[in-house]
């Protein structure tokens, strides 16, 4: 899994229990959205996982502008520009040129209705 930095905002959280262990800023995929832990979570234990709200910092190999879609490329644990990865959210800037802030899950008319 890849790892996460939180930046700023007022995250929703819920419960989550991971079949395998989970590290603090992982990037979990749960349905058609990204999810990050909260805080290392044992395999089989109840821990939380952020759902909306956050601005995350997270790898990528790409060149965004403010506010373009941001997917996940799970097997590259990257952010990309790819449709046909999973919708992570809208960019709030190009941190550096290897990453990006994320507003996690911000615009999810991305996944349609």
């Amino acid at each position: 899994m890849a790892m996460s930095k939180y930046v700023s905002g007022n995250p929703v959280v819920i419960d989550y229990t991971p079949v395998g262990a989970v590290s603090a800023g992982d990037v979990v995929v749960r349905g058609l959205l990204t999810n990050i832990v909260v805080a290392d979570i044992e395999a089989g234990q109840l821990g939380a996982v952020k759902v909306f709200g956050s601005i995350e910092r997270l790898a990528t190999t790409e060149s965004f502008d403010e506010m373009d879609m941001a997917f996940w490329n799970e097997s590259a644990s990257k952010v990309t520009s790819t449709v046909t990865d999973i919708y992570m959210g809208r960019i709030a800037k190009q941190f550096s040129a290897t990453e990006v802030d994320v507003i996690h899950n911000l615009g999810t008319e991305a996944l349609g209705s």
